[in-house]
Parts: C-alpha cells; sequence; structure tokens
C-alpha cells in the first residue's frame, strides 16, 4: 500500500530473484590416528537459505554455534564443529553462508580404513518397493548443488578410489567424480535438478535414477599404503582388507599390483 497513492495488487513474480544453488566445500587433513580436522564452508541460494535465515533469526549470535553444531548433527555428521561463522540472517544481498572447523574420530568404518569423502548426502528424496509412492514426487525449485571435498592424507598413504558416476534422466542429472594426487583426495558432486515435479506415472524412471546414484547413501575410500623401496614387497589381499586393525595401519598395496594400478588412474 503506498504511502501517497490508491491501493493495488501487484503479482508475484513467476520465477525467484536468483538462481537456486547450494555449494559445499570440505578442506582437510586426516592423521595416522583417524582423526580429521577439517574446514566446510555451506552456501545457499534458495528454499534452504529461508529456512537457515529464518533459524538463525531466531536465536543470539552468541548461540550460532550450537546451532551450527545441531545443524551438522541432523546432516549425519557425527563429529564437533567449532568456531562457526554465519552471514547475518538479514542480510539478504548476498548468498547465506555457513563456515565452520569439523573434527571426526575414526569416522567412517576406520577399524578396516575406510572412510568417507565428506562429501554432503544429496538433498533429494527417495522410496523403496516396500513403501512405493503413488502421487506427484516433489523435487524442490529447479537448482544446482555442487559439493567439493578434499582430504590430505598422512605421509605414505594411498587410497583406492570409488568410481565415477554419470547419471542423467528427465528430472535431474548426477556426477560424482574421485581423483588422487599428492597424497590428497579430491571428491566433486554436482547435481542439477531440471524438473520441480516427477509425475507419478513416471516414477520408475526417477526410482531407478536415483537408485544408480545411490542417492541418499554415501561411499566408503579404502585406504591403503604405498611402498615405494620395494616393489616385491608382499601386497595384503583386497579380500583381507576387512581383517585389519587400527594398530596395524592401511593394508600395503605395493607399485604394479591392483590397488597401485587404482591409485595412478585416480591421479589421471
Amino acid at each position: 500500500i503506498p504511502g501517497t497513492a490508491a491501493a493495488h495488487l501487484d503479482r508475484t513474480p513467476t520465477d525467484p530473484p536468483f538462481p537456486f544453488s547450494q555449494t559445499w566445500d570440505a578442506i582437510g587433513t586426516l592423521d595416522s590416528q583417524g582423526t580429521s580436522h577439517s574446514r566446510i564452508t555451506l552456501t545457499l541460494r534458495g528454499d534452504t537459505e529461508l529456512a537457515l535465515r529464518a533459524a538463525f533469526h531466531q536465536v543470539a549470535p552468541g548461540q550460532f554455534g550450537e546451532l551450527v553444531q545441531q545443524l551438522v548433527k541432523n546432516m549425519g555428521y557425527e563429529g564437533t564443529a567449532t568456531n562457526a561463522d554465519v552471514t547475518h540472517p538479514d542480510d539478504t544481498a548476498t548468498p547465506f553462508k555457513i563456515g565452520f572447523d569439523y573434527e571426526r574420530v575414526k569416522g567412517g568404518d576406520w577399524e578396516h580404513y575406510k572412510i568417507s569423502s565428506q562429501l554432503p548426502y544429496a538433498t533429494l528424496p527417495v522410496f523403496s518397493d516396500q513403501d512405493p509412492l503413488i502421487r506427484t514426487l516433489d523435487l524442490g525449485y529447479p537448482r544446482i548443488e555442487t559439493a567439493n571435498a578434499v582430504m590430505k592424507l598422512p605421509k605414505g598413504w594411498g587410497a583406492e578410489l570409488p568410481d565415477a558416476i554419470h547419471l542423467k534422466c528427465p528430472y535431474a542429472t548426477y556426477d560424482e567424480t574421485y581423483r588422487f594426487e599428492n597424497g590428497t583426495i579430491y571428491a566433486e558432486r554436482h547435481i542439477q535438478v531440471i524438473q520441480e515435479k516427477v509425475p507419478a506415472a513416471d516414477l520408475s524412471t526417477y526410482k531407478k535414477w536415483a537408485d544408480q546414484a545411490n542417492i541418499g547413501n554415501g561411499l566408503f575410500i579404502q585406504l591403503t599404503r604405498t611402498t615405494s623401496d620395494s616393489p616385491t614387497i608382499p601386497v595384503t589381499p583386497k579380500t583381507d582388507t576387512s581383517k585389519s586393525t587400527a594398530s596395524d595401519g592401511p593394508p600395503i598395496v605395493a607399485p604394479g599390483s591392483e590397488g597401485a594400478m587404482k591409485l595412478q588412474i585416480g591421479r589421471a
């Protein structure tokens, strides 16, 4: 209602004033005892941004750290978040950012030296054959979600990387890749939501895509030790890695072995 003119109705724009997006960046190091230290930054534009701005608006800045810890826990991260740095909830001119230090002790399946990449779970719906849907499925407004995770390993350690994933359906695309360079694991994911809704008649197409992309589940990375001094050192077979213990260290992978070949491919 203008102060000096007659009241009138305005039409709300169909599209938002900016593209919806979500970016996750994690940079960290892992020590030989299984403790990782990372700095994680989450940058948001869109519906999730609005919900988080509202949540942080309800608490005092002195409580932002507690709220970040709760957010991290709700995202499935069991470690400790500290040193939170959060954009002021009222500053809507720029994307909403949440940054924090993250410490995790013996995450993943550390008993068998398998770790997660620190990529977050994809924020897309899933359903099982035991709980079938018979209605339209809402994927949220079209957007792009990107996630990058960097983890420096202890000296002399390597990794057997998961296979890359490249999948597309009429409603979304999913790309996830891994590489290993200079003792560091790099994981990248790119999701593009193309359509806001999946019609009930085509739920099977979306479910097949989501199952193949392993939506809602994380992939483990098997850690190894590389040995450059002698290529003839016996290699712990891959089938025996489940017998590794935390006191022994990751399984040894000598140059020329199947595991070493995976390391070379990871470096490409």
